[in-house]
């Protein structure tokens, strides 16, 4: 056996080995807050073109926000960028985002209405770089999903429609910022 892999190896064959390749499913609401903060990167670096073509990936997507921070954001955004979106439409109630700073090891904690049997996708992400947390519990104050990183993400499909508890934490000793999206 041994000499006939010498005399494979010598005439140029070889076999081919491939690493095993991971893949994580697609985590849309992760996506976003990608799409967030590299929104914000563009931003902050005055890419007017860059920001223009983000904010038009965000309105496709039908990105919303789902508070005054957020509204304001996107208007400061929006006045920068050399290209200007259309006015943010699509579908009714998702997704939407949240954005804001946390002081060490403060808390935000907001509610919201899943609907029964359609999933449901929580992301957060700092654009720091800093590990940010985000706690989910169901109306019975039962866990559904708490994780703590750069970048987290809860899905799952509620049994039924009710109100869920979503809180985001900083687990760290510095402010950090943070985009939350709901899907």
């Amino acid at each position: 056996m041994a000499v006939l892999t010498a005399l494979a190896t010598l005439a140029g064959c070889a076999t081919v080995e491939t690493a095993p390749v991971a893949t994580t499913p697609a985590d849309p609401a992760q996506d976003i807050a990608a799409l967030l903060v590299e929104t914000e990167a563009a931003y902050r670096e005055g890419q007017t073109e860059t920001l223009g073509t983000k904010l038009a990936e965000l309105g496709a997507l039908g990105v919303k926000p789902i508070d005054d921070t957020g509204e304001a954001t996107l208007a400061e955004w929006s006045a920068r960028a050399t290209l200007s979106p259309h006015a943010w439409r699509g579908r009714v109630l998702g997704p939407g985002f949240l954005t804001g700073t946390l002081p060490a090891r403060g808390t935000r904690t907001i509610e919201q209405t899943f609907l029964s049997g359609r999933k449901a996708a929580v992301a957060v992400q700092s654009p720091d770089g800093r590990p940010v947390g985000i706690r989910i519990t169901d109306d019975d104050d039962e866990p559904l999903c708490k994780q703590e990183a750069e970048k987290v993400s809860c899905r799952w499909v509620p049994l039924y429609t009710h109100r869920h508890r979503i809180e985001i934490y900083n687990p760290g000793r510095e402010n950090v910022r943070f985009y939350l999206v709901i899907d």
